[in-house]
């Protein structure tokens, strides 16, 4: 009984006790998580994951990749969690989604001195379209019809953006970027300007969530989700 008693009171006292150290994984996607100049990692998203996660008593480790390999980790092990991920249809079925973050808008862009128009998703099609990979853009793009064999460049990281735009031009019709990503980075890499945003994707007007492996442990889940709400 006394042990019974003991183990009861570490449950409610120390949380933090009951479960493995949990790996939080993310990119750097201004400005929800990104470094600042004292290489600190900071952001409305990292911001509100830190303190549900630190108000929980919740032992973790914070890790940034670029997002194709943050992914990857957060399908792979069952004690990862990932944030900002874009809840879409394609990844309903693949994560636990503990706690909404923020909203964000999502257009295509193409170069200021292209003539594309486009009045749709379907629309686009007919052009070759850069997306990161593993990013909400290329996983709905392809639950939509289009392939990489056809309409789809893939780019591992977001300053891949970069290097199309001052080297392979020629490659670039379309992209589909995060609006308040593209509005920040402007700021800091005046490259972007060459691009114009051209049509926003109603239907994907991304919700950025915390999220966690599909199989994590039911009370490590429990535990994530009443932080986030005891933070709000």
């Amino acid at each position: 009984m006394i042990k019974k008693l003991f183990t009861l009171f570490m449950l409610v006292v120390f949380p933090s006790l009951c479960w493995a150290k949990l790996n939080i994984v993310t990119e750097v996607l201004p400005n929800y998580q990104y470094y600042n100049d004292d290489n600190q990692l900071i952001g409305i998203s990292t911001e509100r994951v830190i303190k549900a996660l630190t108000q929980g008593n919740i032992e973790y480790s914070l890790l940034v990749y670029p997002w194709s390999v943050a992914y990857s980790a957060a399908l792979r092990d069952p004690q990862t969690c990932i944030f900002s991920l874009a809840r879409i249809a394609p990844r309903e079925d693949k994560f636990q989604w503990i706690a909404k973050l923020h909203h964000a808008n999502v257009s295509f862009y193409s170069l200021k001195t292209s003539h594309i128009s486009i009045g749709s998703v379907e629309d686009a099609k007919q052009y070759k379209i850069a997306v990161l990979r593993d990013n909400f853009s290329h996983h709905y793009l392809k639950s939509k019809g289009f392939t990489e064999d056809k309409n789809l460049i893939v780019i591992d990281h977001f300053e891949k953006i970069y290097d199309l735009l001052e080297t392979r031009r020629e490659l670039l019709e379309l992209l589909v970027l995060n609006d308040e990503q593209f509005n920040y980075s402007l700021k800091h890499n005046k490259t972007l300007s060459k691009l114009k945003p051209i049509f926003q994707i109603d239907s994907i007007g991304q919700e950025l969530y915390f999220a966690c492996h599909k199989d994590m442990a039911n009370d490590t889940i429990e535990a994530l989700k009443q932080a986030f709400k005891r933070s709000e």
